[in-house]
């Protein structure tokens, strides 16, 4: 009797820890939708997008129709020409838009290098907020493209 109510005991801090870390609470879920091709430039700045969410407390799923009903965010994240609007075709560069609400973001980049750009810049914000931005219109492209060669030269 007494090493059965010693191993509840047991049983029971173990219980009591895990859920004050949180291994038990319940996580938010985000979506993400792209393009299935996309290359290892466009990829990484998913990836990076992936990381700063789970580590904000999001369990992360991929989306594999754009047109998926959820209550949860959903950040679609695409090159600018699949955006039928004539403000992305004249993006520069390396330029990036955001364009976001309360039940998701739309981060389109001109070429891979505007959506790896774009996506470094949502995981920062996303971990500057520890949530999903809700209220973000942004656009955004380098002077000059040269970012990576132009250090040192300054």
């Amino acid at each position: 009797m007494l090493l059965n109510k010693k191993y509840f005991e047991v049983v029971l801090i173990i219980v009591a820890a895990q859920w004050c870390t949180g291994l038990y609470a319940q996580k938010k879920t985000a979506f993400i939708y792209t393009n299935e091709n996309n290359s290892a430039r466009v990829q990484f700045g998913i990836d990076k997008v992936k990381n700063a969410l789970s580590q904000n407390g999001y369990l992360v799923k991929m989306l594999k129709d754009e047109n998926s009903k959820t209550e949860s965010p959903i950040i679609y994240v695409t090159k600018h020409l699949s955006v039928n609007s004539p403000k992305w075709k004249k993006m520069p560069k390396e330029g990036y838009s955001f364009i976001s609400n309360k039940k998701g973001i739309l981060l389109t980049g001109a070429d891979e290098s505007g959506i790896l750009y774009g996506c470094i810049e949502l995981a920062e914000r996303i971990t500057a907020a520890k949530k999903i931005p809700t209220n973000i219109n942004l656009d955004d492209a380098p002077e000059m493209v040269l970012r990576g060669q132009c250090i040192g030269l300054q």
